[in-house]
């Protein structure tokens, strides 16, 4: 999953060196006397193994993800290693808003750009839009009168 640019200040040296490891020695990981990832770990709500091979390189298939969408919050309570069907299933409600936002704003602009062409839309969207008073309700919705006001 690509990092929004936002957020890339949380996912320097600190989290590569020291917090992704941190999780994924959590769930099984074993790491090299130099620090590097050799596998073994799982992802820890459907319990796919890590690792992939490539020629003779290990491909890690596990995300770390922040379990309540806040990228500066690295507690072991937000932060898992999920494989990327539970990682996005854990992302959706979030993307799912932040992805229609973004369409309607898309919609809008390609409607805005395509009017402009259109001299006849730039004048309507200048002139005021007329308003009607509502209609008056038929005698047999009008609320009862009141008795206790004479005439």
């Amino acid at each position: 999953m690509p990092i929004p640019a936002h957020l890339l200040k949380h996912y320097g040296h600190r989290w590569r060196t020291l917090t992704r490891p941190a999780i994924l020695a959590r769930t099984g990981g074993v790491f090299d006397s130099a620090g590097r990832y050799l596998g073994g770990a799982r992802c820890m709500r459907c319990g796919t193994p890590d690792v992939y091979p490539v020629g003779v390189w290990l491909r890690s298939i596990l995300e770390c993800a922040h379990l309540n969408g806040e990228a500066a919050d690295n507690s072991e309570e937000n932060t898992a290693a999920l494989c990327h069907r539970c990682h996005k299933a854990a992302d959706y409600a979030h993307w799912i808003l932040a992805y229609r936002a973004w369409a309607i704003a898309e919609r809008e602009k390609r409607l805005d750009e395509k009017d402009a062409g259109r001299p006849v839309l730039a004048t309507l969207k200048e002139v005021p839009c007329l308003t009607f008073p509502a209609p008056p309700a038929p005698p047999w919705l009008k609320p009862p009168r009141d008795a206790s006001i004479t005439e």
